[in-house]
């Protein structure tokens, strides 16, 4: 019986699997910016899967669990304007605390664009 892959519009498929985070992070290509870093890979899928990793270096637990609230959101809302097929994890910078969740979000696409991930 194979799977059905169509997934919701509203539903951000996320990167749970350690081990494949790190073959991303290992054989993935970076685009680094001044506020986050991604890097990312093509994968198997129909759909594109995403992670947010802010380690202990970003901040306190509520600073990490907002950042990656504020990233689902704008993947979540992005997600709909891109191809399939891209596995990408977000490295947040310190720096990113001093813009707002638009600021951040237009950086993204202009990012996501620039390496032609958009349709």
């Amino acid at each position: 019986m194979e799977r059905d892959l169509r997934l919701p519009p509203w539903k951000v498929v996320r990167i749970r699997s350690s081990y494949d985070i790190n073959l991303i992070f290992r054989e993935g290509k970076r685009i680094n910016g001044r506020y986050f870093n991604l890097t990312y890979l093509k994968n198997p899928y129909e759909y594109s899967r995403f992670a947010i990793i802010a380690g202990k270096k970003y901040g306190k637990a509520h600073e990490r669990n907002y950042i990656k609230r504020v990233f689902r959101e704008i993947l979540r809302e992005e997600r709909k304007g891109m191809v399939g097929g891209i596995d990408i994890l977000a490295f947040p910078k310190k720096e990113i605390k001093t813009i707002g969740f638009h600021a951040i979000k237009e950086i993204f696409k202009n990012l996501i664009a620039k390496e032609g991930f958009t349709i």
